[in-house]
């Protein structure tokens, strides 16, 4: 049983406030009306211009034009996420992007409690994990509309689940993510040969 005030737990819960207030600020820099703060580029390319913008407007009609799921551009599973969120925010930008900002700081607090699981000193995990929430490629992704935002927060999920051996789950999550990205399938793959390895067929089939 947690306790929630344990110093481990409050070491956690300052990563994840801290985490949360930055994206939540990026969230609201990038989402403004008539002014826009551009600050989304990154190798080169912008990111919440474009495809991000096309993903957002997809998201709104998850329900009601089922051709969509037969659309490339947008994979089922990323589709019916977006589309649950704009749902519940209303179709509100600024307020579906916060969403997506939550989900990158439970993300970021998974790979630190897995660090920390595995042994990782507390310092060590700490630095590592801002490192990883400062990269502007994560953390603009992280609140964007493409299919990678949740791609990371599945894969980050499924790390934990992992360390945790909670296998079950695992195969559960590790399933959802090629239908989230492409690339996903490769994740899926490398579970898959550890399942066959540790002769969990049930979790295999799964």
């Amino acid at each position: 049983m947690y306790n929630f005030f344990s110093a481990s737990m409050l070491w956690r819960l300052s990563l994840f406030l801290f985490v949360v207030s930055l994206y939540l600020f990026l969230a609201w820099v990038v989402s403004g009306g008539e002014k826009w703060w551009i600050i989304d580029y990154v190798d080169g390319q912008n990111i919440f211009y474009g495809d991000d913008a096309y993903r957002f407007f997809l998201s709104r009609s998850f329900l009601l034009n089922p051709d969509l799921y037969h659309y490339n551009f947008v994979l089922p599973g990323a589709m019916v996420l977006d589309g649950l969120v704009t749902t519940l925010t209303d179709s509100d930008l600024l307020l579906s992007r916060c969403f997506h900002a939550l989900i990158g700081s439970l993300s970021i607090c998974l790979i630190y409690d897995s660090a920390r699981s595995l042994g990782v000193t507390r310092k060590i995990s700490f630095f590592a994990i801002l490192l990883l929430a400062f990269l502007p490629r994560f953390s603009l992704m992280s609140i964007s509309f493409y299919g990678e935002a949740w791609l990371g927060g599945f894969i980050c999920l499924s790390i934990w689940l992992y360390v945790k051996k909670k296998y079950f789950w695992l195969a559960f999550v590790a399933s959802c993510v090629p239908l989230l990205r492409p690339e996903g399938i490769f994740f899926l793959s490398a579970y898959g040969v550890f399942f066959i390895f540790e002769r969990r067929w049930k979790e295999l089939l799964l």
